[in-house]
């Protein structure tokens, strides 16, 4: 009895299975496609931890898409002041920013870049030189230095923050603030924000101390001399041998030795006496010598072939060194105009115009206004295919883009 119950069974066991298997495979297939489809559970994707390289890296490429996106807008599609599409450019970086930067940071940035002014919003981050970079939750601050706007302005301290978007860093927001503490910056980090604000190669040559502050001395391709203070990050044209000649200058002009004072007399007494003998001994007038050439020359003396100076001029060098336009007027007239632009693409420049006396083959213009707001004088030389120009900046205005620089340059004809 027992053994024929469990043979019943197990033959409905076969026959229940069986009949699932006709009815999955013939009478409803979908069923086992569905079954077959069912995912296993997925495992969570791990966020990414970025090295340091590759946050420095994002950053550095996230501003220069910024501002290659306002240069695009500007080049392409004409944007100025006033008229630019901002949905446009945000268009352009949205795949490098959030929307918080595009809603909160770009409005800011267009309005900076196309003011049709002498300022240059893009900061020049020296990456290269000392950058610090630290993590707060998932998001990283990346800290570096960007020379200032203008010669003698402290540097900048620009802090940008990036976010983890789906293991994308994105730019999220900057800032700037002018050093608070001393910088320590060393020569290599010094060099790296001249290379990244002129984007050429500097070479260290010396470094002194300035008010206790050590300056470092650098020279480029075109053997121009920019000083860079380690304590602040501003740039200056002074160098060490410029403030010692200064200095020795002043000393001298203001000590005079009484031995000094005695040895003058002795040579007023001795030139007294020596024109008394000359009278003495003098002939008759007419048997006095002919001048010479030299003796009949005046005062009023011109260059001659005044014209022959007529043209563009400059050193040739793409430093901040003045360069010319000249044209003659008459034999000892001239109208010029002189230029200095800031390296390396002329974003400032001071220019000067006027008319110019020349006697003696020399010249010289005083200037009440660059174009920035500063004076000074400029001292032409006139030579045999060159001209010798001297720039003296007297009075410094109140907020100067850029300036003639007090230096001495040779100018060819170009």
């Amino acid at each position: 009895m027992f053994s024929k119950l469990l043979t019943v069974i197990i033959a409905a066991a076969v026959l229940g299975a069986g009949g699932y298997y006709t009815y999955t495979e013939i009478i409803n297939p979908e069923k086992k496609e569905a079954a077959a489809e069912t995912p296993a559970a997925k495992e969570e994707e791990k966020v990414k931890e970025f090295t340091d390289d590759e946050v420095k890296t994002a950053a550095e490429k996230s501003v220069e898409q910024v501002y290659d996106a306002f240069q695009k807008g500007q080049e392409e599609y004409g944007f100025v002041k006033g008229n630019y599409d901002i949905d446009k450019l945000n268009e352009i970086i949205q795949p490098v920013a959030t929307e918080s930067f595009l809603e909160n940071k770009m409005p800011e940035l267009a309005e900076a870049t196309y003011c049709e002014c002498d300022a240059n919003p893009k900061p020049n981050l020296a990456f290269d030189s000392r950058v610090e970079i630290t993590k707060k939750n998932e998001n990283y601050i990346v800290t570096a230095i960007a020379a200032g706007n203008d010669m003698d302005n402290n540097a900048y301290v620009y802090t940008i923050k990036l976010v983890n978007d789906k293991n994308k860093l994105k730019l999220d927001d900057w800032s700037s603030e002018q050093p608070k503490e001393d910088l320590k910056l060393t020569s290599d980090e010094a060099a790296a924000l001249l290379q990244a604000t002129y984007e050429d190669d500097f070479e260290s040559i010396s470094e002194y101390d300035a008010d206790g502050d050590k300056i470092y001395v650098f020279t480029n391709s075109t053997n121009w001399e920019i000083g860079v203070n380690s304590t602040n990050g501003m740039l200056t044209q002074s160098t060490a041998e410029q403030e010692t000649t200064d200095n020795d200058a002043s000393a001298s002009d203001s000590t005079v030795t009484e031995e000094q004072e005695t040895e003058e007399e002795s040579v007023e007494e001795v030139s007294n006496e020596t024109e008394t003998s000359e009278e003495d001994n003098s002939v008759e007038p007419e048997e006095a010598a002919e001048p010479t050439k030299s003796e009949t020359v005046s005062e009023e003396t011109t260059t001659e072939n005044l014209s022959d100076y007529n043209g563009f001029w400059s050193t040739g060098n793409n430093d901040g060194s003045p360069y010319m336009n000249f044209e003659a007027i008459d034999e000892n007239t001239a109208q010029v105009r002189v230029t200095s632009d800031q390296p390396p693409n002329a974003i400032r420049m001071a220019s000067v115009e006027g008319t110019i006396a020349i006697t003696d083959n020399q010249a010289t213009l005083h200037y009440d206004e660059d174009g920035q707001g500063n004076q000074g004088d400029i001292h032409f030389v006139f030579g045999d295919g060159q001209i010798t120009v001297t720039t003296a900046l007297t009075q410094k205005g109140e907020s100067p883009f850029w300036m003639f620089f007090d230096g001495t340059h040779v100018l060819y004809p170009n």
